[in-house]
């Protein structure tokens, strides 16, 4: 907290113009009405000017998205066999599949994901397994650049 040279009002740190007086801590005086407002409007229109560039990146920027090229996107799971190995006459059924709608695969990874599995129904013991995904990501373009 400051206080006020002129007036010996309690103000905050960050304040520049006391709210009693119009001491400007800046210009370390009193101002009269007619800079108060004069300052006023010059930030007014400073801040108009900010909201004005932004405002003009904004629809330059929307204008520059209407003209990108516009995907979509599917994902398909495909668990592995029982012995642990890809199921690989089930990927490539996906990939044949897609790619004759116009699909390309995007991206290709496995997945592990933890199980707990009980064997039977009257024995109380729980066995943690594993069991790894192919994730395939594809992307069609649904509407191509306009440059």
């Amino acid at each position: 907290m400051k206080q006020c040279p002129n007036c010996e009002e309690i103000v905050g740190d960050d304040v520049k113009e006391c709210f009693n007086c119009h001491y400007n801590f800046i210009y370390k005086r009193v101002m009269n009405p007619n800079e108060v407002m004069d300052m006023r409007n010059a930030n007014e229109r400073l801040q108009q000017e900010r909201e004005e560039k932004q405002r003009e990146k904004e629809r330059q920027k929307e204008a520059q998205l209407k003209k990108n090229a516009l995907y979509e996107y599917k994902t398909v799971i495909i668990n592995d066999l029982s012995t642990g190995e890809i199921d690989g006459p089930a990927v490539e059924r996906a990939l044949l599949e897609y790619a004759e709608k116009g699909w390309r695969l995007h991206t290709i990874f496995t997945n592990e994901v933890g199980k707990t599995v009980t064997p039977m129904m009257f024995i109380q013991i729980n066995l943690n397994a594993t069991i790894d995904q192919t994730v395939m990501v594809f992307e069609r373009c649904i509407k191509p650049d306009e440059s």
